[in-house]
């Protein structure tokens, strides 16, 4: 059951540990908290997929398996959804870890 949540609550930490490294101006502290949000958002995206491929199983299983094409129909649009969630989520992490370059970039080179 915690680990349905782990997600979000390394991306809340993440931003918490990241908004006091900013407001003390513990740089390391805020990066700590940029990857923890990263991961967050990853582990996220990861739960959510499982779900989705959890849900289609079920429900193929209530249909009393139809027949094997409509079953790896149901999976194939399953691992679908769960790839869209896991590309987003990359997507999302790779724009914060650009973004934390870029601001890391014009510390180190005023």
């Amino acid at each position: 059951m915690i680990k349905k949540y782990e997600g979000k609550i390394n991306i809340v930490m993440g931003t918490a540990k990241q908004k006091v490294g900013a407001l003390t101006g513990n740089k390391a502290l805020e990066r700590d908290g940029q990857y923890q949000k990263i991961k967050g958002v990853t582990q996220d995206a990861t739960e959510g997929a499982k779900a989705v491929v959890r849900g289609a199983s079920k429900e193929a299983l209530k249909q009393g398996l139809k027949g094997r094409d409509t079953l790896v129909k149901e999976i194939n649009a399953s691992f679908d959804k769960a790839n869209a969630l896991a590309q987003q989520s990359v997507r999302e992490a790779g724009s914060q870890l650009e973004k934390a370059l870029v601001k890391l970039n014009s510390i180190i080179k005023p």
